[in-house]
Parts: structure tokens; C-alpha cells; sequence
């Protein structure tokens, strides 16, 4: 049971970071007016699909294979381009541009990683309290007088608010 969690927080895991990569490409593109045919999570044939309600009718997918994806361009190399479309085409804007949106995706995904490290910071992290557990007879903790519940203040002298303090006082 417990490795079917780890590879359906693995497959959400590398969905997320797809969809913030892929997400990159996407809007750069639409902001900068590439003709985006398809934005696909995954690979390989589409399970769900939808058809945008924008000009360019966009495709959007969750494909088979979720291990990546894509964002599917105009491009004339892979095939017939309309003339009025020839604009919008891949090959046909500045090199710039297409360095920009080629460039989107890892940029997203390092904003995305600050942006999450920034909201886990502002939240913060749960303390655990130095509380006994379990003390065994005849233990150096049970001749001591220590039973399960106590909470641990102090090592010697040195104060301790939390189990990561307890270790380090107890190191030393």
C-alpha cells in the first residue's frame, strides 16, 4: 500500500512541475502571439481533452503518459501553414522571441520553486515538544524518575524548547 502513495505522489509530484514548466512555454508564447495548437500534460494519446474558446481553438490534454508534456506550436516544418497564419508560425518570429519562449519554461519552473520555498517559509514549521515516550525499568531515564508525559526543560544548564535543542544539549 505503502508504494502505491509513493507513485501517486511521484506522478502528482512531476505533474505539477510539468504544468508549471509547460505553463511557462504557454503563456509567453500567447503574450508574445504564437499560434499555440496544443498544451499537453503528458504524452501519447490524450485521455481527457478540450478545445479552447479562444481565436486559436488551443487543445488542452492530459495524455496517457504523464511523465512531461508539451506545447505544440505553429510551425512550418511540420507542415502547411496558411498564408495568413505565416505570421504567427514558429520559424517566422524573431529569434528573440522564440528564444523567450523556449527560455519560459525553466524560468517557471525557478519561480514557482521561490514562490513555494517563500509561502513554506511565511508558514513555518511545526516544533515538537520534548516529551517523553516510552521509559523502560530499570533504564538510566526510569532510575532518574522520569515517566511518560514529562516534558523535558532543561540538559545541565542549558535550556531546551524543542526536540531539535534536547539533541544538541544532549550532544554536547
Amino acid at each position: 500500500m505503502k508504494i502505491l502513495i509513493f507513485i501517486a505522489a511521484f506522478l502528482v509530484a512531476i505533474g505539477i512541475l510539468v504544468a508549471v514548466h509547460e505553463f511557462g512555454h504557454y503563456w509567453v508564447a500567447k503574450r508574445l502571439g504564437f499560434k499555440v495548437l496544443r498544451f499537453s500534460i503528458g504524452f501519447g494519446k490524450p485521455l481527457l481533452k478540450r478545445v479552447g474558446r479562444d481565436a486559436d481553438h488551443t487543445e488542452y490534454c492530459i495524455a496517457a503518459i504523464p511523465l512531461g508534456g508539451y506545447v505544440k506550436l505553429l510551425d512550418e516544418r511540420e507542415g502547411e501553414v496558411a498564408p495568413e497564419e505565416l505570421p504567427r508560425s514558429f520559424t517566422r518570429r524573431p529569434v528573440w522571441q522564440r528564444i523567450a519562449v523556449l527560455l519560459a519554461g525553466p524560468a517557471m519552473n525557478l519561480i514557482f520553486a521561490a514562490v513555494l520555498y517563500a509561502v513554506l517559509a511565511m508558514i513555518g514549521s511545526q516544533i515538537v515538544k520534548p516529551v517523553v515516550g516510552q521509559v523502560r525499568l530499570g533504564s538510566p531515564a526510569a532510575v532518574a524518575g522520569l515517566k511518560r508525559g514529562d516534558e523535558i526543560v532543561s540538559v545541565g544548564d542549558r535550556k531546551v524548547e524543542d526536540i531539535e535543542e534536547l539533541q544538541i544539549a544532549l550532544i554536547r
